[in-house]
């Protein structure tokens, strides 16, 4: 009957809840878990590339860095087909990932988003004249986020916006008198109220019922974007994700190459998703050299990381 059928659903959905809840709190707090999850690389890609051999530039190197995996990646030579689909979050004045995968031997049609400033410069300039004759490439000047709507978005390093806010003061250790500290007061940042979209949103939109690659490199809103792909259960309907990851907290129990959000989030992706794990640059990241970070007492630390959807042995890691 249609009331045994909705109860059902309903069962399912409460038990989906309760297992993502679990899983959250369980990694997060490494609760007979493992602590260092999302340092392993539980799939095994045969053919990995960063693109740098597809690199069409003489007058300059690509800008590229994170992985690829050409094991089960279409590529078909007619290029009035469109063998695979990328969406490209995060490019500032560096398309490179985009505009290799959208010509040979690829031909993919690439869907790149940035909504900072520097790029929406760029992208009218004459630097950019070549991008925008691409019909295999489009740009738009939203963001990735885990909803449809404007946030604040606060001017980073190298001309770019981000999520982060800094704090606005921190004691100053070496000026301290009869016990106490004064302060260390710092300007604060400039704000922009910006458009994004989830990656839900953009495929209804656009039509797209599978994404073979998706790259998310969004200076601290990968967190946003990665949530409400796992909770709408649309990460499915990818088969490989390339990321950075920025983050200042680690587990003090375990070290740098334990940090919590990460081994949450490498867990959801397994588990709901499908993908698995199989490059990531270093088990502990690196972090910003940049002294602004050292005058606010704080350590971002950067990290980079492919997943993708295992499709037969062959992709499994003993």
């Amino acid at each position: 009957s249609s009331s045994s059928s909705s109860s059902s659903s309903s069962n399912s959905a409460l038990q989906r809840r309760i297992r993502l809840l679990e899983t959250k709190l369980n990694t997060y707090l490494s609760f007979g878990r493992d602590p260092f999850l999302a340092t392993k690389t539980p799939a095994k890609c045969l053919n990995q590339t960063k693109l740098m051999e597809y690199c069409p530039y003489t007058s300059r190197p690509c800008h590229l860095g994170m992985p690829v995996c050409l094991d089960h990646f279409p590529v078909v030579q007619d290029k009035k087909k469109k063998p695979c689909l990328v969406y490209d979050f995060g490019i500032r004045e560096q398309p490179d990932f985009g505009v290799i995968l959208s010509q040979a031997p690829f031909n993919c049609e690439v869907m790149a988003f940035d909504p900072s400033p520097i790029t929406q410069k760029w992208y009218v300039g004459p630097e950019a004249k070549t991008l925008r004759d691409n019909q295999n490439y489009h740009l738009f000047n939203y963001g990735g986020g885990g909803a449809d709507e404007n946030i604040i978005l606060r001017e980073y390093n190298w001309d770019q916006v981000s999520v982060y806010s800094y704090p606005s003061m921190v004691l100053n250790p070496n000026n301290c008198t009869n016990g106490r500290c004064r302060y260390k007061k710092f300007t604060a940042q400039k704000k922009h109220n910006l458009p994004v979209r989830s990656v839900e949103s953009i495929m209804k939109e656009f039509g797209h019922d599978h994404i073979d690659i998706l790259k998310i490199d969004v200076e601290g809103s990968e967190y946003r974007m990665l949530e409400a792909l796992i909770e709408s259960g649309v990460c499915k309907k990818v088969d490989q994700i390339t990321l950075e990851w920025h983050h200042y907290d680690f587990d003090l129990r375990y070290g740098a190459a334990s940090v919590p959000v990460l081994n949450m989030l490498a867990k959801l992706l397994q588990d709901e998703c499908g993908l698995y794990q199989y490059w990531i640059h270093d088990p502990t990241g690196w972090p910003s050299n940049e002294k602004i970070y050292d005058d606010m007492n704080l350590v971002l630390r950067y990290n980079i990381a492919s997943f993708m959807r295992i499709k037969n042995t062959s992709n499994i890691n003993p």
